[in-house]
C-alpha cells in the first residue's frame, strides 16, 4: 500500500516539485511510535505513554516492548513483529527503537525511530 510521503518533521514531501508517495506501512510505524500520549486532542488515549512508562526512573522493560509492541501491530498490514529493542539515553531523555517486522504480504523490514531527538 502506498500513501502520501511526509518529512520527519510531519509536512508533505515534496520532491521534484511533486507530491511523493512512500510505503504506508514504514509510515504508519514511525509516526505510531513518534506519537506521545495524550498528544492529539482528538484522541487523548492515543499514542505511546513515554512519560508514564519509558522515560522514567526504573522502567519496566516488559512493559516498555509490550506497549511499543502494541503499537507497532496495530498499523494496517503488520503481521507480526519479529524483533524490537529500545534503547534509552536516560541523562537525555531520549530513546532510539529498532524493530523487525513482517507484513500480511509477507515483507520483512528492520527500521529505526528516534524518539524525543529530531534526528
Amino acid at each position: 500500500m502506498n500513501d502520501l510521503q511526509m518529512t520527519r518533521d510531519g509536512d508533505l514531501y515534496l520532491g521534484n516539485h511533486d507530491i511523493m508517495t512512500t510505503d504506508s506501512i514504514e509510515q504508519g510505524i514511525y509516526i505510531r511510535l513518534r506519537w506521545w500520549y495524550n498528544e492529539w486532542k482528538f484522541g487523548p488515549d492515543y499514542g505511546v505513554k513515554y512519560f508514564d512508562n519509558i522515560l522514567v526512573k526504573n522502567p519496566n522493560k516488559t512493559l516498555i516492548v509490550s506497549e511499543l509492541t502494541s503499537q507497532i501491530l496495530s498499523v494496517d498490514g503488520v503481521k507480526n513483529v519479529e524483533g524490537l529493542s529500545v534503547d534509552i539515553d536516560y541523562a537525555s531523555r531520549k530513546a532510539t527503537i529498532v524493530y523487525r517486522v513482517i507484513t500480511e504480504s509477507q515483507e520483512r523490514f528492520e527500521r529505526e525511530v528516534k524518539i524525543w531527538s529530531m534526528e
